[in-house]
């Protein structure tokens, strides 16, 4: 079957007699319709997991080049034919200008570079197919969102809809509106798994990480630490000297010199003590790992 004749069976109703013998499905749907309200809503981590396209090298890296590499592959479409030596390519078929340029508002580049995006990112994509019913070929594909789509469980069907909200406003679709491809998640029956989520732990570290190297330079590489004072001092005594010495010496690169009687020690971790270089290597393995 074609990747045309995939995307327009895709999401067509269910075969009576399956759905008439199948008793698995309808309580799937069920539990979930009752736990989620109306319909299952994106995992909370899919949001945050888009953030680290921009906010982390290695993602960025890592999804990146795949979406490069797909998104510039050639389109190739057959007639589909009694044997592989039959096979036609289709050049100026409706089928083919389709997928050479999905919708008047982006470059086929762009689309498929969404999509994929979105499926590394996310672990799904959802694209809406535009047409009259599910009978029509499409006439567009625009890539959605996917924190923005709930899907509506069905007894019957699986998934009885979509409903795309932006802004407060709520689009509902019908099932073959929309063509979605989720990766494998054991813990949601009808949301993907962001491949992403198994490096959690390695992209919150190298967040905590930058931004500690940010403060540190940003304070002039001066390590934080304890000033200690031999005897008593009043309130006024106290706020004087702190004033003092923040103007002196607080994200400045100046040599500290201390009165008698006053002792600074340091209670920081220097970069060299944290490992900061090989932290930032086991950080981009995980990452790295999580993206393939």
């Amino acid at each position: 079957m074609g990747l045309l004749q995939q995307t327009l069976a895709a999401n067509k109703l269910i075969d009576p007699n399956i759905a008439r013998d199948n008793r698995v499905t309808p309580a799937i749907a069920h539990v979930n319709a009752g736990i989620m309200g109306h319909g299952v809503d994106p995992l909370e981590s899919i949001e945050s997991f888009q953030k680290t396209y921009a906010t982390i090298t290695w993602v960025y890296a890592g999804v990146s080049a795949i979406q490069d590499n797909i998104a510039k592959l050639p389109i190739r479409i057959y007639d589909r034919p009694a044997t592989e030596d039959d096979r036609i390519e289709i050049t100026d078929n409706p089928k083919f200008k389709l997928f050479e340029k999905p919708n008047p508002f982006s470059s086929r580049y762009l689309f498929w570079a969404t999509v994929v995006g979105s499926l590394e990112l996310t672990g799904e994509l959802f694209v809406n197919l535009v047409r009259g019913n599910e009978n029509q070929p499409p006439q567009a594909m625009i890539p959605l969102r996917s924190d923005r789509i709930s899907i509506v469980p069905d007894p019957k069907e699986y998934i009885g809809g979509y409903v795309y909200k932006i802004g407060g406003i709520e689009i509902p679709f019908q099932p073959w509106e929309i063509f979605h491809v989720a990766y494998y998640n054991p813990i949601d029956d009808y949301r993907g798994q962001s491949p992403l989520q198994a490096g959690r732990n390695a992209q919150i570290l190298e967040l905590h990480s930058v931004n500690w190297a940010k403060d540190f330079f940003k304070s002039g590489t001066r390590a934080a630490g304890m000033l200690t004072i031999d005897g008593k001092i009043d309130q006024e005594q106290f706020k004087r000297l702190e004033k003092q010495f923040s103007e002196k010496y607080i994200g400045r690169q100046k040599t500290m010199i201390l009165e008698q009687g006053m002792d600074f020690t340091q209670t920081s971790v220097a970069p060299k003590d944290a490992d900061f270089s090989g932290l930032r290597d086991m950080n981009r393995t995980g990452v790295c790992a999580g993206v393939g």
